[in-house]
């Protein structure tokens, strides 16, 4: 029995998920199998409606039993290869009627006319990555020829059609990961002996997290997730030729990530990039097409682009990726501050006597729960804890579903008794803002006795067993301590540390001589060695001035936001709109252009952007270079390069150039 789970609550094991893909061994299933093992039977989140189960049956005779059963419809998933092909078209009533979903798990003759069969068949069709990655790319361009011009295939294959939809329109298009069903942090996957993996290929690797009786914090220091944290935050990107390939957005290192030196991923790489480019093609033509025609004929254009590519009952797998994706909602709570941070950048709203009623909170707490955000976090253009009523609001966002409860503080006014009200009202999480260690922290928030008040409000914390993340803003004074904040996270931290360039606006701006610039900050980063500090995360630092071993902070591209102002949708790219991409990134197009947060738009008028230097890379003038010239390990494959090869001398800025 094999279980692939579909984003377990939080970041650890608490049983029932939002869905569950149960494999079974044959045979008919029992009433309560095999949830058992997933779930304690008196949790809360085994009520009715918390997870969809779906069944994944290895033969075809499994289906028998679920024709005779009554209740409710059950969602069923029949492994097939191409073997079997006669064997359903005999059995095509008993498929009628159940509909599962066929997985083509194994080919072996053509795999287009393997496909246009199950598909004729007008029942959903997926292909397994272990079958159309194994393709040469004339097998992938046959297959994309049938997809889009037979008129035998009656219903989309997945993933190929949502990558269909992907060339039609790219924005916001799920990646390989994502249609795979490998997005770390959403998926799990169990195997029979209790071994904790992300899918069934890297079981199949014998490449697991642990055991399902570890802790999550042990999964996360495992090898496997390391290396698919690097692969799937894009940390790989410039240092191989996945920068310049014209396929990556969709890819994402999927193709790569599970052979990086077999010349089998390159072969891969090329099937796919063929298979891609003919449906751009034919993309690209169909919205040409539509540009063209007026408003009362563009409905025939759709009228027949239905009727090569009909929509299956129910929403694609691309759109349930995007239905399912972590959303995230944050409350700014108007409250005063014991600490004058230097870097402070609400100080001037505080100033203004802004308010936020309580009904305004409460209110935006419903619409979170009845939209599904999954993350809430209470932060402040102040201190959220001197809220009278925070305890209350952590229970509404509770009873509202909302899974994961997050306050942001500095420690000062965190009492026991205030801590213990706070974790028994629901809180899953708390963010600390540690800026030093010791007479350093006190320095920074200009308060004495702040460190002191913090760390004994964080002891308290991981007393009441409540998650502990920290967050640490780089300025000049601490940059010789960042291994030593590292060092106390690494022990006490459960959630991501985040190291953050801080926004120079408010007070930030009144002490410019304080604060650290671009480069002071890179040059004390480059001296840390990032491997022993996996929760280790940095924010608001583009590419170029970020180190290499070290991920950026994930932030979901929008959130629900609530200010004194009201509330409203805002996008976090470019940090919140705060930064600006320097003008000579962009005329001479960084291939981290994707990747940047922007720089601080204070910062460019104050200091300019003589310091950042847009990467370039070229695969053709690197493949003549010894690999410890680009920069590598000399055991490093030849396709593998640094992105300190890559960037080259930097360009001297010509004129007033910026």
């Amino acid at each position: 029995m094999v279980i692939q789970v579909h984003r377990p609550l939080g970041s650890c094991w608490q049983g029932l998920a939002q869905s569950h893909l149960i494999r079974l061994p044959g045979g008919t299933p029992t009433s309560g199998y095999p949830f058992e093992a997933l779930a304690d039977p008196g949790s809360a989140t085994s009520a009715a409606g918390r997870a969809a189960r779906i069944f994944e049956l290895p033969h075809l005779r499994d289906l028998a039993p679920f024709a005779t059963r009554k209740g409710p419809w059950t969602p069923l998933r029949l492994l097939v290869d191409d073997a079997q092909l006669g064997e359903l078209h005999r059995s095509r009533a008993l498929l009628s009627r159940l509909r599962p979903t066929l997985v083509l798990c194994r080919c072996e003759t053509s795999l287009a006319r393997s496909v246009q069969f199950l598909a004729s068949l007008q029942l959903p069709v997926e292909v397994t990555p272990g079958v159309w990655t194994r393709q040469d790319a004339d097998a992938m361009r046959d297959l994309a020829e049938r997809l889009l011009f037979s008129p035998f295939i009656k219903t989309p294959v997945q993933p190929f059609f949502d990558l269909l939809r992907a060339c039609l329109s790219p924005a916001g298009a799920p990646t390989l990961w994502e249609l795979g069903r490998e997005r770390l942090g959403r998926y799990l996957y169990l195997s029979d002996a209790g071994q904790v993996t992300l899918s069934e290929r890297w079981a199949k690797r014998q490449c697991y997290f642990g055991q399902v009786a570890d802790r999550p914090q042990a999964w996360h220091t495992s090898d496997l997730y390391r290396s698919l944290r690097r692969w799937q935050s894009g940390g790989f990107r410039l240092d191989t030729r996945c920068a310049v390939c014209r396929v990556q957005p969709l890819c994402a290192g999927y193709l790569r990530a599970d052979r990086p030196r077999s010349s089998g991923s390159l072969l891969a790489c090329k099937a796919f990039t063929e298979f891609i480019a003919v449906l751009r093609t034919h993309a690209n033509g169909l919205n040409e097409t539509y540009r063209r025609l007026d408003h009362h004929h563009r409905g025939d254009l759709e009228t027949n682009f239905r009727r090569k590519v009909p929509a299956k009952p129910g929403p694609t797998t691309g759109q349930q990726e995007r239905a399912r994706e972590h959303t995230t909602a944050i409350v700014l709570i108007p409250a005063p501050c014991q600490n004058a941070c230097i870097f402070c950048a609400p100080s001037q709203k505080r100033a203004l006597g802004a308010t936020l009623s309580d009904a305004a909170i409460e209110t935006f707490i419903e619409r979170c729960g009845a939209r599904g955000v999954s993350t809430l976090i209470f932060s402040g253009e102040g201190e959220p804890t001197h809220h009278p009523r925070l305890p209350e609001f952590i229970a509404a966002a509770a009873a509202a579903g909302i899974q994961e409860r997050i306050i942001t503080t500095n420690g000062t006014a965190l009492s026991p008794d205030l801590l213990s009200r706070l974790k028994s009202a629901g809180t899953v999480g708390i963010v600390f803002s540690m800026h030093g260690i010791g007479a350093t922290h006190d320095q920074i928030v200009r308060r004495e006795g702040s460190f002191e008040r913090l760390s004994a409000s964080l002891q308290h914390a991981r007393d009441l067993g409540v998650d502990i993340g920290l967050n640490a803003c780089l300025v000049r004074a601490n940059l010789s301590q960042i291994e030593d904040l590292l060092e106390l996270g690494r022990r006490v931290a459960t959630m991501p540390q985040t190291l953050s360039f801080p926004e120079w606006s408010g007070s930030a701006l009144a002490h410019t001589a304080l604060l650290a610039t671009y480069g002071e900050i890179k040059a004390a980063l480059d001296r840390i060695n990032w491997a022993g500090y996996p929760r280790a995360a940095l924010d608001n630092l583009p590419p170029c001035q970020s180190p290499a071993g070290i991920r950026p902070v994930d932030r979901p591209s929008q959130l629900a936001h609530l200010d004194a102002q009201g509330a409203k949708q805002v996008a976090t790219g470019l940090n919140f709109g705060n930064n600006r991409i320097p003008d000579r990134c962009q005329r001479r197009k960084c291939v981290a252009r994707d990747l940047c947060c922007g720089v601080d738009r204070h910062y460019l008028q104050l200091r300019g952007a003589s310091e950042f230097h847009p990467r370039q890379f070229s695969a053709k003038g690197l493949s003549h270079l010894p690999r410890r010239q680009r920069g590598g390990p000399t055991d490093a494959p030849d396709d593998v390069q640094t992105a300190a090869a890559c960037d080259g001398p930097p360009r001297q800025p010509v004129g007033g150039e910026q």
